[in-house]
């Protein structure tokens, strides 16, 4: 005989960093960034993606002081869908094949950010439950 257990698997493969640049908090305009998660999974699985806030109950960036950046994260282009931060409230995906599957993550600060000059920044934690 021969035989195999297929394991119902899957994994974040990688992560494209949103890099915002340089944010100007005179412009009326919101600063926008692209980023992405690539993730495999076994053919058949279903699975859900979020990506959690910083802790400070909102998402933002700080500089190390007092200072803080908002922003949000989106799943569409259009920066209307929010990259959900928890599974509860996470859409389910269902894996098609065992192929590389990219989700894009779309970044916006708000325009006007009342925030002193520095860098900002923020680590944040996608989790891939299934």
């Amino acid at each position: 005989n021969i035989d195999a257990n297929v394991n119902a698997a899957g994994r974040i493969v990688s992560v494209g960093d949103v890099d915002f640049g340089t944010y100007d908090p005179t412009d009326p305009s919101p600063n926008n960034a692209n980023g992405s998660v690539a993730v495999r999974a076994t053919k058949g699985i279903t699975y859900k993606l979020y990506i959690s806030e910083t802790g400070l109950g909102v998402r933002q960036m700080d500089d190390a002081g007092s200072e803080r950046l908002n922003f949000e994260l989106y799943t569409n282009s259009a920066r209307t869908i929010r990259w959900e931060e928890d599974s509860a409230s996470a859409p389910t995906y269902t894996s098609t094949s065992n192929a590389l599957s990219t989700k894009n993550i779309y970044g916006q600060i708000p325009p006007l950010e009342n925030v002193a000059s520095g860098i900002y920044y923020a680590q944040l934690v996608i989790t891939m439950e299934f």
